[in-house]
């Protein structure tokens, strides 16, 4: 009698001796039971390797009690070769298979032989072998195509026979050989669902339309027909999932990730990702269930480059080494090389060129090794941007110039080795290194070619649409070309249409820090317009209010964003109550870091470091349940100039500082007048300038026996580093100076330079006029509406005592007296729940730590008694009050990010709505 998978992982259970001992008492010691065993470790090998794991060792010793029966040998190399694959020891696997199939082959078990060749081609293409690969699975489907046999399992092998040479040729990017081979067999496989009845057959059927749909959107994909792509995967995900098939179905989302991200659709793509982490991974923990880890390898890799191509380059990097790793472990030197070139991406986008060229000479090596032309022709196009970075112009020209006369032969000729994406990005960079050089005739055939390519690609679609990233980079080129040929109105033409593509592609992303990060590498396309617009001997007034509103699309306008989405306290849903678990576990955990991070006696250096990648890796996974967490935000229009105007008192002016290329610029404007002053200063001299004055102010942290010493000296080198800054950013600017206070709209390193503290060689700023900051102006529009004028009533005041900071509680009830309302928290009282309650005063008060996260600020806190409130906690605060004092370290730092996005602890307050 047959032993079922329920009473074999029952005696798998048990000690060997034991289970061999049931098995005899039972009658069932015997060499059938090694089949039946073995059978059962193939069934659950991929969801269960543990049990699987057991339940060959239990065959194989059932097998050396009843004598080692050939019958059943190849069953034991069967099974331990499909551990093996999981197990990534791909030569163990190899030799496991061939063992298996040379018995069925002298044992004349023809089906038997076949169906280990489909293992042995999945094992033989892992490696990277396509031509041994290809050869076995012809074998293999000959052999199987002879026999005719109709039953259930053997037209399922048949089946998967086809689908293996399909992918066999696919990764040798022979995509049309392998769409004929999938289209015959879908045939067949809709032909066989319609004619059964039967239920598991028919399931079976079901889940290989889901497979088969996969594999024949990746080649749509590399043919360039993404809608095609698309429409098979959503069809081949509704299949899956009627067939209960949840990790093919996580697979299908991955590739579906990977179709969206090649056009440009970011938000769909992390959606995508998000649901394929859900069915590879689930809740498994990477040391806990490393095979579940290792099904998402892809997954990984995909995610990097969409991350990558978002500007979120922590979260890329993670994800690329991730996938690296698992690659490594199980021998997949393809999809390696894949990981290798994306990080030598990474490291391009970072300018970190050493890191660079290793990568994509790891990646270049594997790729050559493997004959596959196509993706060496995009490792070639990425070592000429990195050849271009350094300043090799001559050797980039010499890549480039190859590279597109091969991407321009015939369809026949380099059907196999081009795609619109990788003929696009050379032609463009070769169009950009043309500009650089001042060719201006080559680069617009160079520009041509890529508007060519992308028009015959996207048909009849408009690019724009189905290629928006590409389409913008053509976009923006042309308006550089009518730029430099005086052709402003061309110019401004566009780059228009260009700052709307990416508004478009901009307003489908739901989460700040996506919309923050997508624009980090954008800002030179609305300095480009904002150039172009003012580019004339006496810009008009319309031509000036177009530029400011142009800034101000640039400018902090996810911030703008997050204040006027509507800021409620998170009421988790069923669905997300597991992830506000998990993320207040979270929180707990990284309490008692952040703690250890602060203490006054610190571990050695390499237990600090251990901390910190602790750390990290906790923010990593919280972030990614905050994302699930936190509401979407809302799309909003910039304030215009005449916003501003209204909006400042009739004594008061501001000062808008912009950067575009090399120029620093500034708007003078008051309630009747806007004025512009060009040129400032170079980038270079101010950027030299704001270094020497951080360097100045740094100096006083030393030590207090330092400061005493050396007091003199250093008050006159700050003096002279605040005296520089104020020449360049001031002085030419004095003479439009009449209001008695001035409001300070920075831009990029001008968010960290304290104005109201800049010395003309007499008075300080501060001394001259009343200053105050905004981070953008329709920001600070915003803020004045909703700003009550009708005084400050009641305060809390929040206070941690600790040997640091001695002084706290003084300064409370110090602040506390000027209030007819104030309640005052201190140390075990100054909790998360008091602050909730306290929401609503006029005027909360912090006297406690600071920590600023350069690395990760939207992690920058504030220490309470029961954990730390970061930004994205404050975001969740129900908050009513209309000031914030934020005494603690650090408590004014930020890091700028994207469209000048100034991110700290103050960005939390005003997101939460603080006036």
């Amino acid at each position: 009698m047959a032993l079922s998978l329920d009473e074999a992982l029952a005696l798998a259970g048990l000690p060997s001796a034991e289970a061999l001992a049931q098995l005899q008492n039972a009658g069932r010691l015997q060499a059938e039971a090694v089949g039946q065993l073995a059978r059962h470790c193939l069934e659950i090998a991929a969801d269960d390797p543990p049990n699987a794991l057991r339940l060959l060792e239990l065959a194989q010793a059932v097998h050396r009690e009843t004598g080692a029966v050939d019958a059943v040998t190849p069953w034991l190399h069967y099974a331990q070769a499909r551990l093996n694959v999981l197990a990534g020891d791909l030569d163990a696997a190899e030799t496991n298979l061939l063992a298996a199939r040379e018995a069925w082959e002298t044992s004349g078990e023809s089906f038997l032989q076949a169906r280990s060749s489909l293992g042995l081609t999945q094992v033989l293409t892992m490696q990277g072998r396509f031509a041994d690969a290809e050869t076995a699975i012809l074998t293999a489907i000959q052999t199987l195509d002879a026999l005719a046999m109709d039953e259930i399992e053997a037209r399922l092998v048949r089946f998967a026979a086809r689908q293996n040479l399909a992918t066999v040729l696919s990764y040798q990017e022979r995509h049309r050989e392998a769409l004929e081979v999938l289209h015959a067999l879908r045939a067949e496989v809709e032909s066989a669902l319609a004619a059964s009845a039967d239920a598991d057959l028919r399931l079976h059927l079901t889940a290989l339309l889901g497979e088969t749909g996969v594999d024949l959107a990746l080649c749509y994909g590399y043919l360039d027909r993404p809608q095609e792509a698309i429409a098979v995967l959503q069809s081949a995900i509704e299949q899956l999932t009627a067939a209960g098939a949840s990790i093919e179905r996580g697979r299908a989302y991955t590739n579906l990730g990977h179709l969206y991200t090649r056009t440009g659709q970011w938000a769909s793509a992390l959606a995508a990702f998000e649901a394929a982490l859900g069915d590879l991974v689930g809740d498994a923990e990477p040391d806990q269930q490393p095979e579940r880890w290792r099904l998402a390898d892809v997954l990984f890799l995909e995610q990097g480059l969409a991350h990558l191509s978002l500007n979120l380059l922590p979260e890329a990097a993670a994800d690329l080494a991730r996938a690296a790793a698992l690659f490594e472990q199980t021998g997949k030197r393809y999809e390696l090389a894949q990981a290798h070139y994306y990080r030598g991406l990474l490291a391009l986008r970072e300018e970190a060129l050493d890191a660079a060229r290793a990568a994509l000479s790891a990646a270049a090596e594997i790729f050559d090794s493997l004959a596959n032309r196509y993706w060496l022709n995009r490792v070639r196009i990425a070592q000429a941007h990195a050849a271009l970075l350094e300043g090799l112009e001559a050797d980039a020209a010499a890549t480039l110039d190859a590279l597109v006369r091969e991407a321009s032969l015939p369809d026949q000729a380099r059907a196999l080795t081009w795609d619109v994406l990788a003929r696009c990005e050379a032609a463009l960079l070769s169009c950009r290194l043309a500009l650089r050089r001042n060719e201006v005739d080559a680069a617009n055939e160079q520009l041509s070619l890529a508007e060519r390519w992308l028009a015959e690609a996207a048909a009849p679609a408009e690019p724009a649409l189905l290629y928006p990233h590409l389409a913008l980079q053509i976009l923006h080129a042309r308006g550089l070309l009518a730029r430099r040929g005086g052709d402003l109105v061309a110019a401004r033409r566009f780059f228009q249409q260009a700052v709307e593509t990416v508004e478009r592609q901009r307003a489908l992303l739901p989460l700040e820090e996506f919309r923050t990060a997508f624009l980090d590498d954008k800002a030179t396309l609305y300095a480009d317009l904002t150039l172009a617009l003012l580019d004339e001997p006496a810009p008009t007034e319309q031509a000036l209010a177009d530029a400011f509103a142009v800034i101000e699309r640039a400018r902090a306008r996810v911030l703008l964003e997050r204040l006027l989405s509507a800021v409620e306290a998170h009421a988790a849903g069923q669905q997300e109550m597991a992830a506000a678990e998990r993320s207040a576990a979270l929180r707990q955990q990284l309490t008692w870091l952040y703690n250890q991070l602060l203490s006054d006696n610190p571990d050695s250096r390499g237990a600090g470091q251990r901390l910190s990648e602790t750390i990290r890796q906790h923010e990593a996974t919280l972030a990614q349940i905050e994302r699930r967490l936190a509401a979407e935000l809302v799309e909003v229009e910039p304030e215009p100039l005449s916003a501003l105007q209204a909006a400042l008192e009739p004594c008061e002016q501001a000062l808008i500082y912009y950067k575009a290329g090399d120029e620093w610029m500034a708007f003078v404007v008051d309630r009747r007048s806007a004025q512009i002053v060009r040129r400032l200063c170079r980038h270079a001299s101010l950027d030299a300038a704001l270094a020497d004055l951080r360097f100045q102010l740094g100096r006083i942290e030393i030590g207090a026996d330092y400061l005493t010493r050396h007091h003199e000296r250093l008050l006159r080198g700050a003096g002279t580093a605040l005296q520089r800054v104020y020449a360049l950013l001031v002085a030419p600017l004095v003479h439009l100076l009449e209001a008695e206070r001035l409001l300070i709209i920075p831009y990029g390193d001008l968010h960290l330079t304290p104005f109201h503290a800049l010395w003309d060689g007499k008075r300080y700023l501060l001394e001259r006029f009343e200053v105050s900051y905004a981070p953008s102006a329709s920001v600070e529009v915003q803020r004045r509406r909703r700003n009550e004028s009708n005084g400050f009533h009641s305060l809390a005041g929040f206070a941690l005592r600790e040997p640091s900071i001695p002084q706290t509680e003084n300064e409370v009830q110090s602040a506390a007296r000027y209030f007819e309302e104030a309640r005052v928290f201190i140390d075990a009282e100054a909790t998360l729940s008091q602050l909730q309650n306290a929401a609503a005063c006029d005027v909360l008060h912090f006297a406690t730590h600071g920590l600023f996260r350069p690395d990760n600020p939207f992690f920058s806190a504030l220490k309470l008694a029961d954990g730390w409130l970061d930004v994205r906690t404050i975001y969740r605060l129900p908050l009513r009050a209309r000031l914030v004092v934020l005494s603690a370290c650090q408590s004014g730092a930020v890091r700028v990010q994207g469209a000048d996005e100034a991110i700290g602890l103050v960005r939390g307050f005003l997101g939460a709505g603080v006036s």
